[in-house]
């Protein structure tokens, strides 16, 4: 449902954020999840490499989070660790629940979500650079789908210690409070909760730049106290 709502929400967040642009406004977006993790777990299955295209569909989000649930993790009690991680057949689950598992996964394949991103902070700065604005983010997430690729379309990257180390965060951090994007700086920021504890985007006197901040807030974290 989280991934699906903020799916949902992203083409209405870049619309909001052109708008503020357009009246001389800097842009802070934020989100909880990155999809990170899910990108990495589905190039790893479907034996995609960086730099290969990988056309990821909400859907194929959708049939993951199906096929999770016939996984459960077995534990002893009191037993430390990890425990065992066991599949469910069909034999485990019956006949009758192995055909409700089968008619959802069906149902979701034929269902039409092409208008829904699968990576919603990838689909977002691709859609705000290609409208000629300069875009950054501050996460500790390592996969991404670059949507960038005229050619090949969705592209599996994987991002350097240069762009999510500490100096990156520094660099991106002085750019977005520096400049414009015409001249060298950053328009819009992205940030999910690892990259901003800490950091100040405010329109503040001390920075060279001191437009009005927009944050549009595309996905807000369930704690208040993480929110805050």
């Amino acid at each position: 449902s989280d991934q699906m709502l903020l799916s949902l929400k992203t083409k209405n967040a870049v619309e909001q954020a052109l708008q503020s642009l357009a009246e001389g406004e800097k842009v802070v977006l934020t989100v909880a999840n990155t999809m990170g993790s899910f990108i990495a777990d589905y190039a790893d299955k479907a034996g995609v490499n960086p730099g290969d295209p990988m056309p990821l569909r909400f859907n194929d989000v959708l049939q993951n989070y199906l096929e999770k649930t016939r996984w459960v993790t077995i534990k002893q009690p009191f037993q430390k660790g990890p425990g065992q991680r066991k599949y469910l057949t069909d034999a485990m689950i019956g006949d009758r629940n192995a055909q409700r598992f089968n008619h959802i996964k069906k149902m979701i394949a034929g269902l039409d979500l092409d208008d829904m991103p699968a990576s919603p902070i990838d689909y977002m700065r691709w859609e705000l650079q290609e409208a000629g604005y300069k875009v950054a983010e501050i996460t500790g997430r390592d996969h991404t789908i670059d949507y960038c690729s005229p050619t090949k379309g969705p592209v599996y990257r994987m991002r350097t210690g240069k762009e999510k180390g500490k100096k990156a965060l520094t660099q991106n951090l002085q750019a977005f409070n520096r400049a414009s994007g015409k001249d060298g700086g950053l328009d819009v920021m992205i940030l999910n909760q690892s990259g901003s504890t800490g950091l100040s985007l405010h329109a503040s006197k001390t920075f060279k730049d001191q437009r009005r901040r927009h944050m549009i807030i595309v996905q807000a974290e369930k704690n208040i106290d993480t929110f805050m």
